[in-house]
């Protein structure tokens, strides 16, 4: 649990800096993204914020109200992803794995393109919906 507050405590505060848009050398870049994730009688909203370098993307959804609905990680080379923290309502081992190859298949697609990024899971009947968010200036709130 501390794990999972420690990350979103760094990824906010990481959006609140309006640190920049593409990766610049080796620092990190940080990218949001209003996000939505339906299923059929549910869904979650709210924001996405990545965290990545050349090796590995850490990310959050955070709902409306501030809550940590998922954070996970997300390895380039191994092309893994591991769940960091969930929602204790949707922490279920079949949720989670759904959840990390359906983010397995997203977060390659939604670092590389500046556009709106869906998925759906026939399966399982599950659509992924990603925004990014526009960057503002400081002045312009």
């Amino acid at each position: 649990m501390l794990r999972g507050l420690y990350l979103f405590m760094v990824l906010m505060l990481v959006a609140h800096a309006d640190l920049c848009a593409q990766e610049v050398g080796n620092e990190p870049c940080s990218q949001r993204y209003r996000v939505q994730i339906d299923v059929d009688k549910a869904g979650i909203s709210g924001i996405c914020i990545l965290l990545s370098d050349e090796d590995e993307v850490l990310g959050a959804i955070v709902n409306e109200f501030g809550l940590s609905a998922l954070s996970f990680s997300y390895d380039i080379k191994r092309d893994r992803v591991a769940i960091i923290d969930i929602l204790p309502q949707i922490d279920r081992w079949y949720i989670r794995r759904v959840l990390r190859n359906d983010l397995r298949r997203i977060v390659p697609q939604i670092i590389s393109s500046d556009d709106v990024c869906e998925y759906t899971n026939e399966r399982y009947k599950l659509r992924y919906w990603f925004e990014p968010l526009a960057l503002h200036s400081s002045n312009n709130y």
